[in-house]
């Protein structure tokens, strides 16, 4: 029984993988048919020190009639293996700029999104793992902190250049699970190990609020707020056209004494926002 279920899951392990590679080999091929103009595309906004690359869904259409929805309700699945194909991309194009990025190159999805585009209030459990483009008021604005991603270490006390690392992903990382780990206090040869933090990776992050729109609320209703985290700065007052992201569940569900109903405090793990003009 054991044997066979770890024949099961080997298979599956096996199958995940495939599906990842033929993503990866997918979007290598969508990229290398309009080789100039992504080469140009990509170049033009590492010129400008931005890291996000825009991929319209209409584009995605083209490629396959289905691409842009299941992208919308996977995106998980879909983005990381692409932004494994772009930079396997630029690598091929121009590798001195690889060897100089200062952060990973992500994916700006941009376009019409249907029914996932709504406002605070739309976003229900229906909506939970999908791609959304969320429109409102920023009411509240944390301060800009910054996350570990990955931590080094080095042996305490000694100075023989035994390194190791510890990556650091929570329920905000865009990956399937969540890998928060203990910092090790040991290697495998039981050598206290101690922390180097100026050679650890860090990113920006900031919690903030957005509000629906009190001209979008129905009338007589309060608006509704969303939490949200992303890692460029934003300003309390804001308008948000757009602001994409992978609404999720936490790690750990929470409840209240006495309550027999699990309550699930959601947030949306940003993506790319964009400001827009109110007609007040």
């Amino acid at each position: 029984m054991a044997a066979e279920t770890a024949t099961l899951g080997a298979d599956a392990a096996l199958l995940e993988r495939d599906e990842y590679d033929s993503k990866v080999r997918f979007f290598s091929e969508f990229l290398h048919s309009k080789r100039d103009e992504w080469e140009k595309k990509i170049d033009t906004e590492l010129a400008n020190h931005r890291y996000r690359i825009p991929v319209e869904l209409k584009e995605l259409k083209k490629a396959d009639p289905s691409l842009d929805r299941r992208v919308l309700e996977q995106p998980v699945k879909y983005l990381i293996p692409w932004e494994e194909a772009l930079l396997s991309f630029l690598r091929e194009t121009n590798d001195k700029a690889v060897k100089q990025l200062k952060q990973p190159l992500k994916l700006d999805i941009s376009g019409s999104f249907g029914r996932n585009h709504v406002t605070p209030r739309g976003m229900t459990a229906t909506s939970l793992q999908n791609l959304m483009c969320v429109e409102g008021v920023v009411t509240k604005a944390g301060v800009m902190v910054p996350k570990l991603l990955q931590s080094i270490h080095v042996r305490k006390n000694r100075d023989d250049g035994h390194v190791e690392q510890r990556d650091h992903r929570d329920q905000t990382a865009f990956v399937n699970q969540s890998a928060a780990g203990a910092m090790p206090t040991h290697d495998a040869d039981g050598n206290e190990l101690e922390i180097e933090i100026g050679l650890s990776v860090y990113k920006d992050f900031q919690k903030f609020t957005i509000q629906e729109a009190p001209e979008n609320s129905p009338p007589g209703q309060i608006p509704r707020s969303v939490g949200s985290v992303r890692r460029r700065p934003c300003r309390q007052g804001k308008a948000w056209r757009s602001c994409a992201g992978d609404w999720r569940l936490p790690v750990f569900p929470t409840s209240a004494p006495g309550v027999h109903e699990w309550c699930f405090s959601c947030q949306i793990g940003g993506d790319e926002y964009h400001t827009h003009q109110r007609n007040d």
